[in-house]
């Protein structure tokens, strides 16, 4: 898809130039003006959010009450990594109001897998913008 424009009652427009989005059984890939990114292995999206509690659950049982809240009968698991990189977002952040933009591109990248119950996030984020202030370097393992 291409050359989207949304146009809010009072403000400037949002433009999309570019919109791809393709998926197989092991891999799903989007390219966009401000977001690229891939997710592979084995997903089972409605069931992700269930999967990343349990998971939790096991690290920091305080937070769920120590209870297993998952009850998979897909039959599919989570076994998965991804990578996303955050384009410039001066835009975005205009069009939504959002506190934050990205001035240079961020990285995403982790895994979750309900095979060995475990998940990583790595973020780095070599500068943001909030306001007229830069935030300097922000990575994560």
């Amino acid at each position: 898809m291409s050359d989207f424009r949304f146009a809010p009652a009072v403000g400037q427009p949002l433009e999309l130039h570019n919109l791809h989005l393709s998926a197989d059984s092991a891999l799903v890939t989007l390219r966009s003006d401000y977001l690229d990114g891939e997710v592979r292995g084995e997903y089972d999206f409605p069931h992700i959010a269930a999967t990343a509690r349990d998971i939790l659950s096991q690290a920091y049982p305080s937070l769920t009450g120590g209870e297993m809240h998952r009850e998979n009968q897909s039959g599919r698991v989570n076994d998965f990594t991804f990578r996303l990189t955050v384009k410039e977002t001066e835009k975005l952040a205009e069009f939504f109001h959002l506190p934050l933009s990205v001035i240079y591109p961020v990285s995403i990248a982790g895994e979750v897998s309900d095979l060995t119950h475990d998940m990583a996030l790595r973020l780095d984020a070599p500068f943001l913008r909030q306001g007229t202030k830069l935030i300097p370097a922000f990575r994560r393992l």
